[in-house]
Formats: C-alpha cells, sequence, structure tokens
C-alpha cells in the first residue's frame, strides 16, 4: 500500500526511509499528486480498522515503483513513470525518493507475509531508496538514446 514515491520537500537529505515513514499529504494536495495522497489515506484507514477490531491483522508491503512485464494492456502508474521520464518530461519530481523494484520481487513479498503467520507491520519491498533526480541518471546512462532530463 505504500505510495510509490515518498514525497516530501522537508525531509532531511541524511535521514533513511524506513518502514516509519510516510508521504507528506498536504504536499501531495497542493501539487496534485493524488495518487501517493490516495495510498497514504487508504492504508492509515486500514490500522485504524486494526485498532478498532481486534483480531484483524494488517501487514502492509510497500512496493516502490514497480517495473517489469506488464500483464495487463494499459500502462500503469509505476511503468508511467519510466515512460514520462524517457519521453523527456522536465517534471523534475525534485522533493520525491522513489524505490524501484521488480514486480516478482514484490510478487514474493506477498506470498512471504502470507505464508509467515508472524508477519506484522510494514514493509519496504524494494531495491534501494534514491531521489528522483538519481534514478533519471541511472536510466539516462542505461538509454542514451532517449532525451532524459
Amino acid at each position: 500500500m505504500w505510495p510509490n514515491k515518498v514525497p516530501n520537500p522537508n525531509w532531511p537529505e541524511k535521514k533513511a526511509i524506513d518502514e516509519t515513514s510516510w508521504t507528506d499529504v498536504e504536499y501531495c494536495k497542493l501539487r496534485g499528486k493524488w495518487y501517493p495522497v490516495s495510498k497514504t489515506e487508504a492504508e492509515k484507514a486500514a490500522w485504524e480498522f486494526r485498532e478498532k477490531n481486534d483480531g484483524i491483522d494488517v501487514v502492509a508491503i510497500h512496493p516502490g515503483t514497480c517495473l517489469g512485464e506488464l500483464i495487463q494492456k494499459e500502462m500503469n502508474a509505476s511503468s508511467a513513470v519510466l515512460q514520462r521520464l524517457m519521453m523527456g518530461s522536465k517534471d523534475t519530481q525534485e522533493c520525491y525518493w522513489l524505490g524501484a523494484v521488480h514486480v516478482k520481487d514484490v510478487a514474493r513479498a506477498h506470498v512471504l507475509v502470507y505464508e509467515t503467520p508472524t508477519a506484522a507491520g510494514r514493509y519496504l519491498c524494494v531495491n534501494g531508496i534514491y531521489q528522483f533526480s538519481s534514478f533519471a541518471k541511472t536510466v539516462s546512462e542505461l538509454y542514451p538514446d532517449f532525451p532524459i532530463h
């Protein structure tokens, strides 16, 4: 349930993003970033529901930007991030932190928490957390023929 990105302009540069990290919802609303707003509010509602209802287990897997093969014909939100970047988008996402992960790793994580009765809480499912500009630089190096800014 974790938003693909953690947009938060006040996040200290040296502070690690971990399972205790949350998106700055007000910042997202001001920028019209409704996807992270909806994901964050949905997760908070799940945790509130759990608090009010004994016996309910909630485990949240927080995949970053899921990349890999698509099973549907339509572009998903994660692949759209990469597509916009490769098409020359000048939206620098200056306050975005992004963690990319292969979709097959996300599937494995879901199976693991399902099969592990003691699984609890929030789990990041990413290969690392990077500022969007670092992600763009890596993509630019991998695909030099694309107009990546």
